[in-house]
């Protein structure tokens, strides 16, 4: 974003995420699949060669962009952009990172989706999604806690966001293609634990197929009291 707009966006990094990750999440897929990443302006480049890093490709374009969004399996990030082009396009989502629990694309399935974790250093402890699910749950600014949009307002309240495991992503992604395929079904009472608090918190519909993985809710029980 700071090569594309010329100027300082670190207002923005409470959103920012490890490639590193993400590239170990997928050395048990690589083999199965041919995996692309996807965007046009990025910091750092792949450093696992079982993985197409796209942005650096002479063939980038945006034919091209429409052309694998179309076609992909599924399509795996966070809420930043090339994922309403997955939607329109009707493609499984697996959404990782994501920050703003009320405001989760419940809508579009089939999603199985991961949250970041945010951790109150002053009480020393993460804060359940129940509570960042509701608006009423207010930070230092009158802000709701779940809904905060800027560094320095995660800094204000004493509140760290704390990126996706190389394990939550890979499990996430498992999870969905094996329900893809119909050898996996998510666990109900995991996902009507996560259903009921949504919908104590949101008047917004949420899909039959719309899912938080079962790894990350049973690596997380607590968080989902």
């Amino acid at each position: 974003k700071e090569k594309i707009h010329g100027k300082n966006l670190n207002y923005h990094s409470y959103r920012n995420e490890s490639l590193i990750n993400y590239e170990n999440a997928f050395s048990s897929l690589k083999k199965k699949y041919n995996i692309v990443r996807f965007g046009s302006v990025v910091s750092e480049k792949i450093k696992n060669d079982g993985i197409f890093d796209y942005p650096f490709s002479q063939d980038r374009n945006e034919i091209n962009d429409l052309w694998l969004m179309k076609n992909c399996y599924i399509y795996i990030g966070t809420g930043s952009g090339p994922d309403i082009l997955a939607m329109n396009y009707q493609k499984p989502i697996v959404y990782t990172n994501w920050l703003h629990p009320p405001n989760i694309f419940g809508f579009h399935s089939p999603v199985n989706l991961i949250f970041k974790k945010i951790f109150d250093k002053k009480k020393n402890e993460y804060i359940s999604y129940n509570k960042l699910m509701n608006k009423e749950n207010l930070g230092v600014s009158g802000k709701p806690i779940g809904l905060l949009s800027n560094t320095q307002e995660y800094e204000e309240n004493n509140l760290v966001c704390e990126e996706n495991s190389v394990d939550e992503i890979e499990n996430a992604i498992k999870e969905l293609d094996m329900f893809l395929k119909k050898k996996y079904v998510f666990n109900s009472n995991n996902q009507d634990h996560f259903k009921n608090i949504y919908r104590l918190n949101s008047n917004n519909p949420i899909a039959s197929n719309f899912y938080v993985s079962d790894y990350f809710i049973n690596k997380n029980k607590e968080l989902f009291e």
